[in-house]
């Protein structure tokens, strides 16, 4: 049994927010969605067969790797819906991700999408007990500002209830740190969520 090749990667995408990195590369910060969209439409319609037939695109997997859409203004909501596999937020509380939810709903129609098809996923920041962060937390921690292995569970119980599907960690660790906080991870999180 092989691996699908439609599995093996995930394009990430979303405007940025950051108008200084446009400014370094002498790109116009205004219009960044407008252009996005353009291109999330061409590389969609390439994926499809449709267009170019000599121009190369890869991946070379039917319909492309799963893409997920990333931002929370109304205007991201809406490309994740027309472009998207999945909504990708940052730092989001189950509170946060069920108001995303309805968001979604709402848009729905407009975009002609059914917003269950879209799968929900987050990048979430935790400082796993024990461990001091290297830099700023651009966000609220998982489970807490002192966070313990029962309330990042339970945060992410929360996560999942609300809709969330698939979650990466960041941890803003030093790099010394870094195996010892993934063990932590690996022993008190992935070993209860993969025993359910």
């Amino acid at each position: 049994m092989g691996v699908s090749p439609r599995k093996r990667s995930t394009l990430g995408v979303g405007t940025g927010w950051d108008a200084e990195e446009f400014a370094a590369v002498g790109v116009p910060f205004a219009g960044r969605g407008h252009r996005m969209d353009e291109q999330l439409a061409v590389v969609r319609q390439l994926w499809r067969g449709e267009g170019a037939p000599r121009l190369g695109v890869l991946p070379r997997t039917e319909g492309g790797p799963p893409v997920w859409i990333g931002g929370q203004s109304d205007a991201a909501l809406r490309r994740a819906l027309r472009f998207g596999d999945a909504w990708h937020g940052s730092g989001v509380d189950a509170e946060a991700l069920t108001g995303v939810r309805a968001r979604l709903h709402a848009l729905g129609d407009e975009v002609g999408r059914d917003p269950g098809e879209l799968a929900l996923t987050a990048g979430l920041f935790l400082v796993p007990p024990g461990f001091t962060p290297a830099v700023k937390v651009p966000g609220r921690p998982l489970g807490g500002s002192d966070a313990s292995a029962e309330s990042v569970r339970d945060e992410l119980g929360r996560l999942s209830d609300a809709g969330l599907v698939s979650a990466s960690l960041w941890l803003p660790v030093a790099t010394e740190e870094l195996p010892d906080a993934l063990a932590w991870v690996a022993g008190e999180l992935v070993s209860h969520f993969s025993d359910q």
